[in-house]
């Protein structure tokens, strides 16, 4: 069936075909087998880049199999590419500490061919290499390659670079205001008002602030 042609796919790294296979699987397959399904059509949306669509497969897996170690790695890798550094982490932990609860480190992971440690550790080296691009030696640095992010529509880009200005300096109004705006744009509404608040809080006389607290 679908399914058994989107692991083949997988197997052989057509993550495209993967993709298809396993979409065109979801009718069809009982609910036990559909968190299975979401999980490995959520790695090949990541390999693919499209870590938003792979984010969202690996949260559904987790909603009907919450114990899915494949699923919360899913999360991990989806959120490292997203740029939600403390999402991922959280739930790269979150990994770790459950195949060392089970001694799953020698698994493998049938259809990447992988065994549990090694998809682990791939993941915790792909989020390294993406936090250590979004650190900047100054938040005047990191605040003004935020704003260069901003300006070219790579929102996710122009977040992580606001988020690590925040890290060298805390309670920054004006970046606070321009993390709220990227946030904006990416539609995550509870993130953005978090952003506006603290930024009027941070500043009680800055226009912007309450501007953006407004929108």
């Amino acid at each position: 069936g679908e399914v058994g042609r989107g692991n083949e796919a997988m197997r052989a790294g057509r993550w495209a075909e993967a993709v298809e296979c396993y979409g065109r699987s979801m009718g069809m397959v009982g609910k036990g087998d559909l968190a299975y399904v979401r999980s490995n059509r959520s790695w090949a949306y990541c390999q693919l880049g499209q870590y938003a669509e792979g984010l969202s497969d690996a949260v559904e897996c987790l909603r009907i199999e919450p114990k899915s170690w494949f699923g919360r790695l899913c999360v991990a890798r989806a959120a490292a590419g997203l740029r939600r550094f403390k999402e991922a982490g959280e739930s790269l932990r979150a990994v770790e500490e459950a195949v060392r609860e089970n001694g799953m480190d020698n698994n493998v992971h049938a259809e990447t061919g992988s065994t549990v440690r090694e998809l682990t550790a791939g993941v915790e080296k792909t989020l390294r290499a993406e936090v250590a691009k979004f650190t900047s030696a100054t938040g005047e640095e990191a605040k003004e390659r935020g704003n260069d992010a901003f300006k070219e529509g790579r929102f996710e880009d122009a977040v992580a670079h606001y988020s690590n200005a925040l890290e060298h300096r805390p309670g920054w109004a004006v970046v606070h205001s321009n993390r709220c705006s990227a946030y904006i744009k990416l539609h995550q509404a509870a993130a953005a008002l978090a952003d506006a608040e603290k930024s009027v809080a941070a500043d009680e006389g800055w226009w912007k602030a309450h501007m953006r607290l407004g929108e």
